[in-house]
């Protein structure tokens, strides 16, 4: 501050780097995934938590990463509520929920069977033939659960894959150090494949130890894996769970608001231009009243904002969909959606003259 000057508190790549190196898992210099920061007294290491809370410190002489005594490993079969008060995992082909605080139990679903199954992903061979573990492992082994916010509820599937195509790989110098290959098989559907695996979303209720299924269609998905669904649970008035169906081809998503006591959907619009790549997903505001999320509608990639209508409305003010940035550049990520300013802030390329169409710069627009 006697400066007036400011500089990187550490070297971004470097700390990325180590700790892809540390965790087995892939990071960025441009999203470390940090939750708290601390400086050694002598500044000469820091304690980094992630996203995960784990623990990792960095010498910030030499960049070597490691984790800190007595933070046990995180268990990646489990999904833990917000409030740490709840862990529902898989069981057998279903969902189970545990209380941390009293260790007692409880089974939510009775019906699922081999390949007709809740939450659990479908298997992934390279995880399976044991070239990835850790960190690295936990999207195709964490079940496909998404928290409401007080943690009384959870967006999950019950996924049929019984009648989906198969691929198969042969791992011809097995880890275990056996002479003999081994095959693995895995769900991977085929362009002109007419059986795909489907997910049909499903509310749990935990209080009530209930099933409340949604009133859509049951949710193609491509790939081995979760299931990819955007859901986003809202503490507003309504208190809706938004949700964004896509169907093959990533070209066509449909936005619903779900009651989540009923299931029931009410369909707000679909979207025919939705912009893919690495264009980041719909954002909505914590209360549900605004969603905004990517288009190229007008064949540009630009930001666009839907004021989410209750289900009373019946012919009021226009929902939208509104254009929000315009021109001849490319919207490229959301960063932040402040809905007390209402402003959002976003990086782009190509609006600059003179600067490379690729170099990310970061703006602001209101809603």
């Amino acid at each position: 501050p006697e400066e007036m000057a400011q500089r990187d508190a550490f070297d971004h790549v470097r700390l990325a780097a180590s700790l892809s190196l540390a965790t087995g898992r892939g990071y960025t210099h441009e999203n470390l995934p940090i939750e708290t920061i601390e400086y050694s007294p002598d500044m000469g290491s820091l304690t980094l938590t992630l996203s995960d809370q784990v623990a990792w410190r960095c010498d910030l002489c030499n960049y070597e990463v490691t984790p800190c005594d007595g933070k046990p490993a995180p268990d990646h079969t489990v999904s833990k509520s917000p409030d740490g008060k709840w862990e529902a995992f898989c069981r057998d082909y279903d969902l189970f929920v545990k209380s941390t605080e009293t260790g007692e139990e409880f089974r939510v679903t009775t019906d699922g069977q081999e390949g007709y199954h809740y939450a659990r992903p479908l298997e992934s061979p390279i995880v399976a033939a044991g070239l990835l573990t850790g960190e690295q492992a936990a999207p195709w082994l964490t079940p496909a659960i998404s928290w409401s916010k007080d943690s009384m509820k959870f967006l999950t599937f019950k996924i049929d894959a019984r009648e989906a195509g198969k691929c198969h790989l042969v791992q011809s110098v097995p880890l275990d150090g056996s002479k003999r290959p081994k095959l693995f098989s895995y769900i991977y559907p085929l362009p002109g494949d007419e059986k795909l695996p489907m997910a049909e979303p499903v509310i749990i209720d935990v209080e009530k130890k209930g099933l409340t299924r949604v009133a859509v269609e049951p949710v193609e998905f491509f790939y081995y894996g979760a299931p990819r669904l955007w859901g986003r649970w809202t503490d507003g008035a309504r208190k809706d769970l938004l949700l964004v169906v896509r169907k093959r081809g990533s070209r066509v998503s449909t936005f619903y608001a779900v009651n989540p006591e009923t299931g029931e959907a009410r369909q707000l619009f679909v979207e025919n231009a939705i912009a893919g790549g690495d264009v980041p997903e719909q954002h909505a505001t914590d209360d549900g009243e605004t969603i905004i999320w990517p288009s190229q509608r007008d064949g540009w990639t630009h930001l666009y904002r839907f004021d989410v209508p209750g289900p009373e409305h019946a012919g009021g003010n226009d929902p939208g969909p509104f254009q929000i940035t315009h021109g001849n550049w490319v919207a490229r990520e959301i960063k932040h959606v402040d809905a007390q300013s209402k402003t959002v802030y976003f990086t782009a390329g190509g609006k600059e003259p003179g600067i490379d169409p690729y170099y990310r710069l970061l703006y602001k627009v209101g809603f």
